[in-house]
């Protein structure tokens, strides 16, 4: 057991492999970009409205393409827009700045210019075109003319990969040569918006292999400023990498902030499309090798963003391979279309990213994406305006795009917490905890019932004030594990815990420990018990707070023959205390996390039974639905858009072709004039049943859309 002193720091140190980028596919978009300006909303903000894109990720031999018959394939495919190649590593059009390497291949056009080609052919058609550029890297030519500009180990080394160079976001090259090429760029072509690719410090390559700190002359100038005369970090383990992230962050910001000026400047109704700040935010979509596959990465992904920035757009571009080091190996039909089921099904932006030309470089699994491509194409008026109407709001740690790369270990509890949730049919949107209070804001006091902090750890000051307030006007806070822990003290004033004593998290110190809640009328039995796997969190609590369960310490657990006793303790499972109308309620363990890990069937509804007591299921009612199907509800003016979707094809790896279910229900409260299903184009029967509407639903494949209305109060 590990004791809580006061001499210890008020803050717990964040495991380094959290603090490392995100390396996803061919983007890397930092997980810690703030706060940069947007384009004002004006009539030439297009991007706030539906559209679909596809993105040809061209390699240099494509250069020759026919653009008429890309253009055929992406209006076939559903899509309305293109993200094509446009200078930084490699130019597509005839740049004539120096420090731009022209593609060779553009010798194979007539024109000698394939941006203009393609942006003219696509004007003709009515598709909007934007530009990828990738500043990340240059040629060894150019690098040797301006070694100033490269990354640089602590070791003193280039990072160089296939001929390559890696440049710093701190050097000349990003700080005035990409400004320069967007002039020029945008001098000849008026393009609809810009896309950054890898825009990073490269800690990471494409290997994966971790290079560390920037150690260049800029980054060692900048960060002297920065730091006040800290040296900069050497590893991860260096107590002045966690400063060194908020110096990156500073340093990428800014550069958003000047290139959105500049793109605004040069070209007002062209739309950025970088991280969680820029006119568009981004997310890829992809099935990256190692890393323990979630099957809900892309709807939690829009989530997280939407919640917290309700009026900014969010593109998900989905990769039809498995992972950069398989580009060419597809990913199955049905897995890549629940990408993009789970981007419309929260209101975002589907795209569809291959390699090459469709023509060039074929996958058999575009059909699968480009047919749910097209139903939102076909529906754009039920897509236009839809926002996301759950009352139930998921909490992870960290920001809304901190993530680690190669494990999940950081979200186990969250993970744990959303099965929980689904498998019940409870609807809930995401945020992460420090996007909690503009989340809260940006919904109203009244929209969320229910707010579950997974596991999420100390909480900053603006969050504590915002929660506290939100409990003691209505709201139902749930937080479990860490949450709103500060080290030993309690940092919510509504929390039913006074101070932490102690705390379990290791295996050893939790094996044969269990939650129990008694059975009424049976003084020596329990009617749920709930082993505990994680951690516990041993804490005194107020003489007003309501106790529940007991956890029982370890008993022996072997041999069998004296595997018996109860050796409860004075510790609950769960505390509640009532604050002004709304209630805040400690789990002091890791419930999300047992569940996940073990598997035990009692476990989640110690949790869920919870956010239906407290009504966090909100206006939505019920279903005879299988767990596997999880629904997303969301609001179009007076309609409610409720997305079935269903993984019940869910593999180890993938998601295969699910079961069609069939004679199943949705139940929903009040009198339903209309119901449609826009996958079967039925008008679906409606019965009534007392103060509810029993809604008869068609056969579901791997997602069914219902649109439903109202009768009017």
């Amino acid at each position: 057991m590990r004791q809580f002193h006061e001499q210890e720091g008020n803050r717990p140190r964040p495991r380094s492999s959290h603090l490392l980028p995100d390396l996803k596919g061919d983007n890397l978009l930092m997980t810690s970009i703030q706060d940069a300006p947007t384009a004002p909303m004006t009539e030439t903000t297009w991007w706030q409205r539906p559209f679909r894109m596809l993105q040809t990720n061209l390699r240099e031999i494509d250069a020759g393409m026919d653009v008429e018959q890309v253009l055929d394939d992406i209006e076939e495919h559903g899509a309305n827009a293109w993200l094509v190649n446009g200078g930084g590593i490699l130019s597509f059009y005839p740049s004539d700045l120096e420090f731009q390497t022209r593609n060779p291949f553009l010798a194979e056009r007539p024109s000698g210019d394939f941006v203009g080609d393609a942006l003219a052919a696509a004007r003709a058609r009515g598709v909007r075109v934007l530009a990828r550029m990738d500043f990340s890297k240059v040629s060894v030519a150019i690098g040797r003319r301006h070694p100033d500009w490269l990354f640089v180990s602590s070791e003193g080394k280039n990072q160089v990969y296939n001929g390559l160079l890696s440049v710093c976001p701190s050097g000349a090259y990003y700080q005035e040569k990409a400004f320069e090429v967007l002039e020029e760029f945008a001098g000849r072509y008026p393009v609809d918006g810009f896309f950054f690719n890898w825009m990073s410090f490269n800690e990471l390559d494409y290997d994966y292999h971790y290079w560390g700190a920037c150690h260049c002359e800029a980054c060692v100038v900048a960060f002297d400023a920065f730091s006040d005369g800290v040296s900069l970090p050497s590893s991860t383990d260096d107590p002045a990498y966690l400063l060194w992230r908020e110096f990156t962050a500073a340093q990428l910001n800014d550069l958003t902030s000047r290139f959105r000026s500049q793109i605004s400047s040069l070209l007002p109704a062209a739309a950025l499309v970088l991280g969680d700040k820029a006119d568009i935010m981004f997310h890829e979509a992809n099935s990256k090798v190692g890393r323990d596959f979630w099957p809900h990465a892309t709807g939690q992904a829009v989530s997280l963003s939407k919640s917290h920035r309700p009026a900014v757009p969010v593109l998900v571009n989905s990769a039809v391979f498995l992972d950069m080091p398989y580009r060419y190996a597809a990913i199955g039909d049905d897995h890549y279309a629940m990408y993009f089921a789970q981007a419309i099904s929260r209101g975002a932006i589907p795209s569809t990213y291959t390699m090459g030309t469709p023509q060039a470089a074929p996958f058999p699994n575009l059909e699968a994406g480009g047919s749910v491509t097209r139903f939102q194409r076909d529906n754009e008026p039920v897509y236009d305006g839809l926002v996301q109407d759950s009352s139930t709001l998921l909490v992870r740690r960290g920001g809304s795009r901190t993530a680690s790369w190669w494990a999940d270990d950081g979200d186990l509890e969250f993970r744990g917490c959303y099965e929980a949730l689904q498998r019940a049919h409870i609807p809930f949107d995401m945020t992460s905890a420090q996007d909690i209070s503009e989340t809260l804001t940006a919904a109203g006091a009244e929209r969320y019932r229910v707010v579950v902090l997974a596991d999420v750890g100390t909480l900053s000051e603006g969050a504590v004030a915002t929660l506290d307030e939100w409990v003691t006007s209505g709201g139902h806070l749930i937080a479990t594990g860490s949450s709103g822990f500060a080290d030993a003290n309690v940092q919510l004033e509504t929390s039913p815990a006074v101070a932490q004593v102690a705390i379990y998290e290791s295996p050893a110190q939790l094996k044969n420990m269990y939650v129990a809640e008694a059975t009424p009328g049976r003084g020596d039995g329990y009617e749920r018990i709930s082993p505990i796997f994680g951690e516990y969190r041993f804490a005194t609590y107020r003489a007003s707070a309501v106790q529940s369960g007991t956890v029982l310490a370890q008993v022996p657990f072997g041999p069998p023959e004296q595997c018996y006793g109860s050796n409860e303790t004075e510790y609950p499972g769960v505390a509640t205390l009532e604050s002004g109308t709304g209630s805040h309620t400690v789990f002091p363990w890791t419930v999300g996390t047992t569940a996940r890990i073990l598997g035990t069937p009692l476990t989640p509804g110690l949790l869920t039974d919870l956010v239906t007591r407290f009504g966090g299921s909100g206006g939505w009612g019920a279903t005879d639905l299988p767990s596997s199907v999880e629904v997303v509800i969301g609001r179009n003016r007076d309609e409610s858009i409720v997305h079935l979707l269903n993984f019940s094809g869910l593999q180890r790896n993938t998601i295969g072709v699910p079961i069609t279910i069939r004679d199943a229900k949705i139940i929903v409260p009040g009198r339903v004039v209309n119901a449609r299903s826009l996958r079967s184009g039925q008008h679906l029967e409606v019965e009534r049943h007392h103060e509810n509407s029993a809604i008869l639903l068609p056969p579901i494949g791997l997602f069914d859309v219902v649109v439903i209305t109202p009768a009017l109060a």
